[in-house]
């Protein structure tokens, strides 16, 4: 039986869309110790060396190169969470809609159930089969473990959305934006779901604030007039209009050439 001593050191490095591979030496440094229990076979040092090459392939953008690399280390350490997780997310990254990815990821979750990102990306994977349920769960848990994991936050409320709890929606996006007042797809989503639960003043004060927050955008003036035109305020969609209008680029006027001096 494979020793678990292998995985000493790695159960509490988590991915980071970047750099995280570039020190995956993190989690070796507690690797080299277990050699020995792999040393008829030289698993552990082949799982090292694999995952060692993931790792540069995925910095340098090979992400193909990358998830190969990563199945050999998860094949030589097949208890080795992280080895499961970064394949999980090359995979992930070729086929968002990958069997392998989500096969890969639920093992990375059951062998590193703390890892925050392992339970994010499980519910992206989730996301991906269609099981808003499921994936808002993971979400869940990611943020308890950790609470400013803002891209969760995002997911999650989005995953209830979809799943049908609008009222579970509202709550968590309301929450990040708490924590993260200008985050423009929470305010657009979230106005979203307001006007179809008829709560048409926060609605209206949510896209207000995105245009406030890009008061140079013309397309956020323009929603803004189709939501008063929606509900029924002709004044404040023409007033909404003419500020998107103002805020069109303006077309170069064509310039008749001269003609020739005698």
């Amino acid at each position: 039986m494979r020793s678990n001593t292998f995985l000493a050191g790695a159960r509490s490095v988590a991915y980071h869309p970047k750099g995280m591979f570039t020190r995956f030496a993190l989690a070796l440094a507690g690797l080299s110790v277990a050699s020995s229990a792999y040393a008829s076979q030289n698993d552990g040092a082949l799982a090292r060396h694999a995952f060692a090459l993931g790792s540069s392939a995925m910095d340098a953008g090979q992400t193909l190169e990358a998830r190969d690399a990563f199945a050999k280390a998860m094949t030589a350490a097949p208890e080795w969470g992280l080895a499961h997780l970064s394949f999980g997310i090359a995979e992930q990254t070729v086929d968002p809609e990958s069997d392998r990815a989500l096969q890969a990821l639920e093992t990375a979750v059951r062998l590193e159930p703390e890892n925050p990102k392992a339970r994010y990306h499980l519910g992206l994977a989730y996301d991906r089969k269609g099981r808003f349920s499921d994936a808002a769960k993971q979400y869940a848990i990611a943020i308890e473990r950790r609470p400013n994991m803002y891209d969760a936050q995002f997911q999650l409320a989005s995953a209830l959305r979809m799943s049908g709890d609008l009222a579970g929606a509202i709550g968590a996006f309301e929450a990040l934006l708490r924590n993260e007042p200008t985050h423009i797809g929470a305010l657009s989503a979230l106005a979203e779901v307001y006007e179809s639960t008829q709560r048409l003043e926060d609605a209206e004060m949510a896209i207000q604030t995105i245009t406030r927050l890009q008061p140079n955008v013309a397309y956020h003036q323009y929603r803004l007039a189709k939501f008063y035109e929606r509900t029924g305020n002709a004044n404040k969609a023409h007033a909404a209009y003419v500020r998107a209008d103002s805020l069109k680029p303006q077309q170069q006027r064509k310039m008749r050439p001269l003609l020739p001096s005698r």
